[in-house]
């Protein structure tokens, strides 16, 4: 690192400071480095995966969520990480930092949210670390072991292979309208769109499908659709034509009827906690049809192309909206 020019973290952003972080980090031959979670085998046949994830409530908690909501979306931040990897998640620790001014009952809250939410995931809740600081950080480690052959990388996609996703996108982002900016919202669509803010859910049901066939890449989709495909192509180094955007028809007529901008919330919003996966073409009927037997929603998004670093928007949304093509990072200039 060259510290003689004193730049601070907000000059070089995230993605920069962690090509850096990298440089220290071993790296264990199952996953590389910049995966959704750390895996090293531990015998011939079991691998053991591990995601830490840390929850500040400044930049990570939206006005109007409870206590409890905080240590079940803290659970829910990590634990979909795993799940990602087409792993079940066994356990997971917690290390707190609470203000010393925090109620006791408050603090318990919190507690109480984070062990309902690895119950939920069928997770333990094994303890973790307690401290105090100035804001609300829970910092959530969760473990998994599974097969060498169950771990699904970030590389691996080629050109052809067909994207999916296990649900829509859009919905957080109309949330933050409305908890941000005092956006005036029709009841159903409130209680639709602040409930994916408040109340986000890991896709735990997904990890039979994925190991039943051959998932050739997956991702964590809470950075943002954009954002989360863009890593994809990244590091596989190919692009991407979009030919559906994954959101509800009524989400889209909403939008249109109070002018906003579908493809730019649903490309944009973050925190969905969808798994964005790809699958060679031959299997794509294979897939639809073992998760319509067990009862599954998938959403075909689209096709990895030869040409790097190439999005193009075939959806009928493309011809109407335009979108920036950004996803959230840490330490961002204001």
């Amino acid at each position: 690192m060259n510290f003689k020019k004193k730049l601070k973290l907000s000059d070089i952003g995230e993605k920069q400071f962690l090509k850096e972080i990298f440089a220290y980090i071993d790296t264990p031959s199952v996953l590389e480095v910049n995966d959704d979670a750390s895996a090293f085998s531990i015998s011939e046949n079991k691998v053991l995966l591990i995601n830490a994830d840390m929850l500040v409530s400044e930049t990570d908690v939206l006005p109007g969520t409870s206590l409890k909501q905080i240590g079940k979306k803290a659970v829910t931040m990590s634990v979909s990480d795993i799940i990602a990897k087409g792993t079940f998640p066994l356990a997971c620790l917690a290390s707190v930092c609470f203000p010393p001014s925090l109620d006791v009952t408050d603090a318990n809250e919190i507690l109480i949210g984070i062990k309902e939410m690895a119950t939920e995931y069928n997770s333990l809740f094994l303890g973790g670390d307690l401290n105090q600081s100035n804001d609300i950080i829970i910092d959530i480690i969760s473990f998994g072991i599974t097969q060498p052959n169950n771990v699904i990388p970030r590389k691996g996609v080629e050109p052809g292979d067909v994207l999916f996703t296990t649900g829509t996108f859009g919905w957080t982002a109309l949330g933050f309208k409305i908890l941000l900016e005092n956006m005036c919202v029709e009841e159903e669509y409130k209680i639709k769109s602040l409930k994916s803010v408040y109340e986000p859910r890991a896709k735990l049901e997904y990890v039979k499908l994925f190991e039943s066939l051959p998932i050739k890449a997956s991702i964590d989709s809470s950075d943002g659709l954009y954002s989360s495909i863009y890593e994809l192509l990244s590091i596989n180094n190919l692009g991407f034509s979009l030919t559906h955007l994954p959101v509800d028809k009524n989400f889209v007529s909403y939008c249109e009827k109070k002018g906003l901008n579908p493809l730019e919330l649903a490309m944009n919003g973050g925190e969905e906690f969808e798994i964005l996966f790809a699958v060679d073409k031959k299997d794509k009927d294979s897939l639809i049809k073992e998760a319509k037997r067990m009862n599954l929603s998938l959403i075909e998004v689209g096709y990895f192309t030869s040409n790097p670093l190439e999005l193009n928007i075939e959806d009928k949304l493309g011809e109407i909206y335009s979108f920036s093509k950004k996803g959230f990072i840490h330490f961002k200039k204001s």
